[in-house]
């Protein structure tokens, strides 16, 4: 591949190898021209590693989360050393013995269930495939790290493929022009003419308030994978979050983490993709909420995000009121310590390590005081800060 001049020609997913325990470079000879250090050529001159390489372990089902599907540990199968990972256990394929006559299929066709880092490797060529075909030209190693740097962080091996955060990667702020794939999202109306308007507002609205008036009160809640599902969760208009990259930076960080559908919606109506009026966004919440009464459909004046990283938790959390430097939309972060004992109030709730936890406040535009946070003295700690409700747009 070096000699042939060819390694910035295309971007290689290979398989990490079914080998538990053993070095993915034992698997492939690929694998190891890409992480074995020290190679040669056959006369001895140094060759340095290949770079168009995705090595892909593989990752079970995270049961746990069940219905939603994500990717849970690392297959008790997988070679290890691979630099991005993909469910490939429990995954539904063609049998082999699988033979379409021109009659029709056999009765041999029907699907089974394999694994192996075989199954989870295509995933990552097609969505690299996918990236290529939304922008033709992204070079090879722009998509092999929009992969890596999207994907979303696991436990016990290389960080999970994450289609979704790969594809809005694609984006170069946030701006009409620069944000195909984010425009793409939000023009639910195919009316000829790429927009973000009030009638697509509305129309999220609408989708979200039915969804959630209709669910109030069930349980065992399928996913329903909808146009309208913004944060990528599987749900329209859950209560949960998930995280999303909301300023096209391509970092997302903690104020940018656990959004639901609602508060992204919120965040773009507020922002420069939005081509309508923000007196008829509050209007139209305004007239929802009369015509749902029943549901919890909003966009939070404040909020909070508070984590801990540290594995002592769970941890109560007192607020004690401090100013904020934090503009609006700003995705802002302050390292906090400190007790209870100054200006706190007669709340408290817990967090758990390791995930932000949301809380809201009613504030009036252009406020800048929030409310902050102390995690009994613990370190390290972190909050950030965002608005979300639509607000006048300050004129430059």
């Amino acid at each position: 591949m070096e000699g042939a001049g060819i390694r910035d020609k295309f971007l290689h997913a290979t398989a990490a190898g079914n080998n538990f325990g053993l070095d993915a470079a034992d698997s492939f000879e690929f694998n190891a021209a890409a992480i074995t250090p020290g190679l040669s050529s056959s006369s001895g001159d140094p060759v340095s590693n290949l770079t168009n390489l995705l090595i892909t372990q593989s990752r079970d089902v995270d049961t746990a989360l069940s219905p939603k599907l994500r990717a849970g540990s690392v297959s008790d199968f997988s070679s290890t050393n691979g630099n991005i990972s993909a469910i490939g256990n429990g995954v539904n394929s063609a049998s082999q013995e699988a033979v379409h006559m021109a009659s029709g299929p056999s009765s041999a066709s029907n699907a089974i269930e394999d694994r192996g880092t075989s199954f989870a490797t295509p995933q990552v060529a097609g969505l690299a495939a996918y990236l290529f075909a939304i922008d033709p030209t992204l070079s090879i190693s722009t998509v092999k790290n929009i992969i890596l740097t999207s994907a979303a962080p696991a436990s016990g091996g290389p960080p999970s493929l994450d289609s979704y955060a790969a594809v809005l990667s694609v984006d170069k702020g946030i701006t009409p022009s620069g944000a195909p794939v984010r425009m793409a999202l939000l023009d639910v109306i195919p009316a000829g003419q790429v927009e973000f308007a009030y009638p697509e507002f509305l129309l999220f609205l609408d989708e979200y308030a039915q969804r959630i008036a209709n669910l109030n009160g069930k349980t065992n809640i399928e996913p329903d994978y909808s146009r309208y599902d913004l944060n990528g969760d599987g749900f329209t208009a859950g209560a949960d979050g998930s995280r999303f990259d909301l300023d096209a930076d391509g970092v997302i960080d903690t104020s940018e983490q656990e959004l639901t559908d609602l508060q992204i919606l919120c965040y773009f109506a507020n922002g420069p993709l939005f081509s309508g009026s923000q007196a008829d966004v509050r209007q139209a919440i305004d007239e929802v909420k009369t015509q749902f009464p029943t549901t919890d459909l909003d966009c939070p004046s404040l909020e909070i995000l508070v984590q801990t990283n540290d594995p002592g938790g769970p941890f109560d959390t007192a607020f004690a009121s401090f100013d904020s430097k934090v503009s609006v939309n700003d995705a802002g972060r302050v390292a906090f310590s400190g007790s209870n004992s100054v200006g706190a109030s007669a709340g408290f709730s817990t967090i758990k390590p390791g995930r932000p936890t949301r809380f809201s406040f009613e504030s009036t535009f252009n406020q800048r005081r929030f409310s902050g946070a102390s995690i009994n003295d613990k370190q390290p700690s972190e909050a950030a800060f965002r608005s979300l409700c639509p607000e006048p747009r300050r004129r430059t």
